[in-house]
């Protein structure tokens, strides 16, 4: 669960398995059952865990759920640490969302595909054409008919990429 409020600072300890890489990635951050989506930046990853930026303070209670929008995974994860507006995530699974889920955990495809769209559309609003943003987030007829296949029985997913679809193809 997702809550508004100030982040309780903890100081991080820097114990790491495996190094981190600085990336400057766009994510999502969701709680188990999706009732609310975070847009974030994800600044650091490993295999064992991210730091990332959020627009705003809140207290986020584990397990949540890190959604990389570029790399097309998701990671459960509990929160190590927070400061301001940052926070350090350890994964105890990760997922790729291009491949087949368990029943309870579609809804993280469908968070990335809004995502994906979301900045599709940011792209469009800064000025670029249609074709060009969609090419820059990845959002291509493949991408498309990859996760219509994957999501049949999710009437929400299948909306999204309808909508993707339409949106392409506006620009024909």
């Amino acid at each position: 669960m997702l809550k508004s409020g100030s982040l309780r600072h903890v100081s991080p300890v820097d114990q790491r398995q495996f190094p981190r890489k600085r990336v400057l990635f766009s994510g999502v951050i969701t709680g188990p059952e999706c009732e609310t989506a975070i847009e974030c930046i994800i600044r650091d990853i490993s295999a064992s865990g991210a730091q990332i930026q959020i627009k705003q303070a809140v207290t986020l209670q584990s397990p949540v759920y890190l959604i990389d929008t570029r790399n097309e995974a998701a990671h459960r994860a509990t929160v190590a640490w927070a400061g301001d507006r940052r926070l350090g995530l350890s994964f105890a699974h990760s997922y790729l969302l291009d491949v087949g889920l368990a029943n309870e955990l579609q809804f993280l495809r469908t968070v990335l595909v809004e995502a994906k769209l979301a900045q599709v559309v940011r792209l469009m609003k800064c000025g670029l054409s249609v074709e060009k943003a969609t090419s820059l987030v990845g959002v291509t007829e493949h991408y498309i008919d990859r996760f219509a296949d994957l999501s049949q029985n999710d009437e929400k997913t299948a909306l999204l990429l309808h909508q993707a679809r339409c949106l392409r193809m506006r620009n024909d």
